[in-house]
């Protein structure tokens, strides 16, 4: 089997998994706080760009955790990075610090752009890791999932859309949040590939890709009647929001810990093994055709 991950490893994943948890959990006090005292709402929102910092720093810091510096999940993690950074902007927009006001007044229409550069960029990062595993991405049951499922993307996407907006939006907009939608239904359906191809520990990716979607559904229905998420809607937003992209930018350290479960062979052992099988299949002929010889002299 792949060498075990390193105790730092182990005590980086642990402690990250901490500091993501605890600030999920301000959330939950926040409920009450901002209900008290609303004009504490810009520290909140602060507070939340400041969270999205923290996540994009730890997964600079465990880029160096992963064993090989030029393996492909080092490529991954850069580009997850990327993504996050693109979101951050996107955060950044929807926070109401900066006035885009000159732009247009709908704030979350404008962070449609960055969030659709990130979607594009996880999209490419779940379709390439998908494929890490030949001898599995090849099968054709899996080819025949990832096959349905990209049949089956325009239709759900449109018939989502149809579902969360009105038809008071100008055509701009409608077109600009359909193709969103498409995109971000593209990112759910291809996070369950490598549900498919690496198993249960692919499962978390999958998790994470669907609590985007809830938590972009729920501003897009917000968005269709013209107003910004507030209240506890806005708290379940950001919750399910922020949980999906931790999950997220795990994946090169799953991906490695994938790669470690499958086994270690020494140089030139598959090759032997090709060879065995060429032997067997050989003697096999031999019998097959000894048996033959027999019948017909028994003949």
């Amino acid at each position: 089997m792949g060498a075990p991950a390193s105790p730092m490893t182990t005590r980086f994943v642990a402690y990250s998994r901490l500091l993501v948890i605890g600030m999920l959990a301000l959330e939950i006090p926040s409920v009450w706080l901002l209900e008290a005292n609303p004009e504490w709402e810009p520290a909140w929102r602060g507070l939340h760009l400041l969270q999205m910092l923290l996540l994009i720093g730890l997964v600079l810091v465990g880029r160096s955790y992963l064993k090989k510096q030029e393996s492909h999940w080092v490529t991954q993690a850069h580009f997850i990075l990327a993504a996050l950074v693109f979101s951050f902007i996107g955060d950044f927009i929807n926070s109401g610090l900066v006035d885009v006001s000159a732009i247009t007044e709908q704030r979350h229409v404008l962070s449609i752009v960055p969030f659709a550069i990130a979607q594009i960029i996880y999209v490419m990062v779940f379709w390439r890791s998908s494929s890490v595993s030949p001898e599995h991405s090849a099968s054709d049951s899996i080819s025949n999932f990832k096959l349905a499922g990209l049949v089956l993307w325009l239709p759900v996407s449109v018939g989502l859309w149809f579902t969360i907006f009105t038809d008071w939006m100008p055509t701009v907009i409608e077109r600009a949040t359909l193709f969103y939608a498409c995109l971000v239904m593209l990112m759910g359906i291809t996070s369950t590939w490598i549900w498919r191809v690496w198993g249960d520990i692919g499962s978390w990716i999958t998790i994470g890709a669907m609590l985007f979607l809830i938590s972009d559904a729920m501003i897009g229905s917000a968005v269709s009647r013209g107003m910004a998420p507030e209240g506890v809607a806005a708290h379940i937003i950001w919750a399910t929001y922020f949980s999906a992209q931790c999950l997220i930018a795990r994946l090169p350290l799953l991906g490695q810990a994938m790669e470690d479960t499958t086994p270690d062979y020494p140089p030139g052992y598959e090759e032997y093994l090709a060879e065995v099988e060429m032997s067997e299949e050989a003697a096999a002929e031999l019998r097959g055709d000894a048996d033959k010889s027999t019948d017909k002299s028994a003949e």
